[in-house]
Formats: C-alpha cells, sequence, structure tokens
C-alpha cells in the first residue's frame, strides 16, 4: 500500500495543471523553491575540486558566488559547475538558457493546454502510435487484468514505464517467463498504476554497440516557425545522442547516462561524452566504444521523421522528440513539450539564448 500511495502522489503531483501553471508562469516561486531546497552542498562535493574546496575561504566565496548566479542568472546549483561558471565573464554567463530563464520560452512557443499530451505517455501513444511500431497498452485498475494478460502472451519481455514520471524514474524491464502465474505479476505491478507496458524496442547493432542493456536514443529538438497561412519550416535545435553505462536499462543523462553533441547537419558525434556528475569521456567506459566524430547511422531519416512529428501539434512549437533506431528504421519513444535546455549547452558549453532567440523573432 506504501508503494501504491507514493506513485499516486507523484501522479497527482505531476498532472495537477494548476501546479504545473503557477510553477511555469511565477519566478518568484521557482527562486524560492531553489532557494529553500538548498542542495548546494550536495553539488560542491559531488562536482567541485576537491583539493580546493578544503580551503575554507575559497569554500565560502564559491558558494556565495553560486548563490548569486542563481539570482542573478537563474543557473542552479548544478548548472553552475556544468557551465563552468567559476571566473566566467558576465557575458559567458548571459549566453546561457538557464533553468530559470526557460520558462519563459515555453510559455511563449508552446499552449499550456496541450501538455498533457506529452505529459501523460498513454495520450502520448494515442496521438503518435503510428509513429511508435510496437504494441503498448496502459494499465490503470484491476479491471485491465484481461488486456495484460493479452499483452504478455504475445510479449514475454516488455518494459513498463509509470504514466507520469520523466528521467527513466521508475522504468523496468519485466520478464514474464520467471513468472508462473499472469494474474499474481499483474496484482504485484498494480501498485505502480497507471502505467503503459510496451513492447521492446531491438535496437540497430551499430547503436547497441555502445552499451546494449539500454536503448541508446537521439533527442532531435524540433521549433517550429512561420505561420499557418505563410507555411511553417522546421528547424532542428541542437540535437544530441544518449548513451547508458553500468547496465543501466535507460540511457537518461537524470538517471546516469553519457550524452553527446550531433551535428544537425551531419549526423556526426561533435563532442566528448559526459555525464550529469560532470565525468568527461572519450570512449564509453563499458565498451570502449569512441564516441566523438560517430557518424548516427540513417541521420536524415531521423531528421525527417521528427519534422514530420513537429507539425502534428502545431500550437506546440518547441518539442524534444526521443527517436530509437532499429533494423526497420527510427521510431518514436516519446516527446517532451517541456524539453529541458541545459544537456544541449552541457556538452560542448556553447550558450544557445542568441541562436533560440533569433529562432523566436521568426514566430
Amino acid at each position: 500500500m506504501r508503494g501504491n500511495l507514493k506513485y499516486k502522489i507523484k501522479h497527482i503531483l505531476r498532472t495537477n495543471l494548476i501546479i504545473q501553471y503557477f510553477w511555469c508562469r511565477s519566478e518568484i516561486v521557482r527562486i524560492l523553491y531553489y532557494l529553500l531546497y538548498n542542495r548546494r552542498e550536495t553539488y560542491i562535493s559531488k562536482i567541485a575540486d576537491r583539493n580546493k574546496i578544503c580551503d575554507k575561504k575559497y569554500r565560502k566565496k564559491l558558494k556565495k558566488d553560486m548563490l548569486f548566479c542563481l539570482l542573478k542568472y537563474g543557473a542552479l546549483y548544478d548548472e553552475y559547475f556544468f557551465y563552468e561558471f567559476e571566473n566566467k565573464s558576465s557575458e559567458y554567463k548571459k549566453s546561457f538558457i538557464t533553468e530559470k530563464k526557460r520558462y519563459n520560452y515555453y510559455n511563449r512557443l508552446n499552449r499550456q493546454r496541450n501538455k498533457i499530451y506529452f505529459d501523460d505517455k498513454w495520450k502520448t501513444y494515442q496521438l503518435f502510435h503510428k509513429y511508435y511500431k510496437r504494441d503498448v497498452v496502459c494499465i490503470r485498475n484491476r479491471d485491465d487484468l484481461k488486456i495484460f494478460c493479452e499483452f504478455v502472451s504475445n510479449h514475454p519481455f516488455f518494459i513498463l514505464k509509470p504514466l507520469s514520471f520523466s528521467l527513466g524514474e521508475g522504468i523496468s524491464v519485466i520478464d514474464t517467463q520467471k513468472e508462473k502465474n499472469a494474474e499474481n505479476l499483474f496484482q504485484r505491478l498494480l501498485m505502480k498504476a497507471p502505467f503503459i507496458i510496451e513492447e521492446l524496442i531491438v535496437q540497430d547493432d551499430r547503436m547497441s554497440k555502445f552499451h546494449p542493456q539500454s536503448v541508446n536514443t537521439v533527442r532531435v529538438t524540433t521549433i517550429l516557425t512561420g505561420r499557418k497561412n505563410t507555411e511553417y519550416e522546421v528547424h532542428i535545435f541542437c540535437p544530441f545522442f544518449r548513451m547508458g553505462q553500468n547496465g543501466n536499462i535507460v540511457d537518461n543523462a537524470g538517471a546516469g547516462g553519457i550524452i553527446a553533441s550531433i551535428d544537425p547537419k551531419t549526423g556526426k558525434l561533435t563532442s566528448i561524452g559526459k555525464d550529469e556528475a560532470n565525468n568527461k569521456y572519450m570512449s564509453h567506459p563499458n565498451t570502449g566504444v569512441s564516441i566523438k566524430g560517430f557518424q548516427i547511422p540513417r541521420w536524415e531519416e531521423a531528421v525527417n521523421l521528427a519534422k514530420e512529428l513537429a507539425l502534428i501539434i502545431p500550437t506546440n512549437r518547441y518539442i524534444g522528440w526521443d527517436l530509437a533506431l532499429t533494423d526497420h528504421g527510427w521510431v518514436m519513444v516519446e516527446g517532451n513539450s517541456s524539453a529541458q535546455f541545459n544537456i544541449y549547452q552541457f556538452c560542448d558549453l556553447k550558450g544557445r539564448r542568441e541562436e533560440l532567440d533569433e529562432l523566436c523573432t521568426l514566430i
């Protein structure tokens, strides 16, 4: 029961439109939250130079600078280290789209009422199902037992995703061959409801070689400019490649995954790999596969798919599409209407605010 309650509370918080509205609209609410949810010490201990932070004067100065950058530039404490703000100029810091600034772009580019199509994974599937190219069903309560049993009879291995969670949270792979009774499995999983279960994606070997245990995806972000009566134009904005590590089944950076920038024109990886602990990788730490310079296979097809997807809800002009490559081509994993900007800028330490502002003038 405790687990069930925990999932229900998280689901309510993440799907409550009133909470989301004030969070997105109120800069003061967000800043107060960041100040109260003070994790400076956590990030200092996790990311900062260990030799330097032994000096109490340096540590005190660093904490003050982190707070200053939060209030002036809207940079969260992890962003302070990700973007290497220490001892950098004001112009450098202003060039980044920080946590505080990103909601201004969401409000300008996307309609709040469309958020449900991307925050609820079942609604996402219903709208974009033809691009998934795999079976997906939604489980909400005990009435869905028959649907569940029919699904597992066709897919003894499947992936479970909580309906409204993000950053890979709560995702697990289920092997029904280890279960004696599908109904008993259903009853155990029901504590996580609502959730979707998906047929497993079998990825292309060229993508799998980085980390076979996870589906390694590309995030292709689209920005829609123009108007319907003057014809829309879809722009590809700062795509990147994600790969899991250490046996993790998800490739999200928030779950320990490694990321690298992609050249939007060629599909080549243009940066080394990084993770959210600010570790840097020339090659994958588990498989030894070189990262920078790798050519994403069938890149033009991925771009064309993202552009086609972007036109389905044109009132959402900014969407991050997670795509996976299979032997039969690219498939959609999910869409993100509030895809964070930090990862785009984290890989190559290049602020993207000016580039995004230029695109916004074309809307």
